[in-house]
């Protein structure tokens, strides 16, 4: 199973590929997505322990996107950015 923690401390060091099963569609997306305040428009605060979904920035379509953690199948940072 994935961790949400993990992933979340991923996303704040840099852009990660994160694969996972789209609720709507039923199809596996793979994109690029990042919680860096480098990249970020605007700040955001949350706590993954509560919640089952994980609130990160896609890098290419410059938009937010919510990803239930249960749906993700693989995640990987591809690019470490300095704060």
């Amino acid at each position: 199973m994935i961790d949400g923690n993990k992933i979340q401390e991923q996303l704040e060091k840099g852009i990660v590929m994160i694969s996972f099963k789209s609720l709507n569609s039923g199809e596996t997306k793979t994109r690029e997505f990042t919680l860096h305040p480098s990249i970020l428009p605007t700040k955001v605060k949350q706590d993954i322990t509560k919640s089952d979904k994980l609130l990160c920035y896609d890098v290419e379509f410059g938009r937010w996107e919510d990803i239930q953690v249960d749906t993700i199948e693989k995640f990987l940072l591809v690019e470490g950015l300095m704060d």
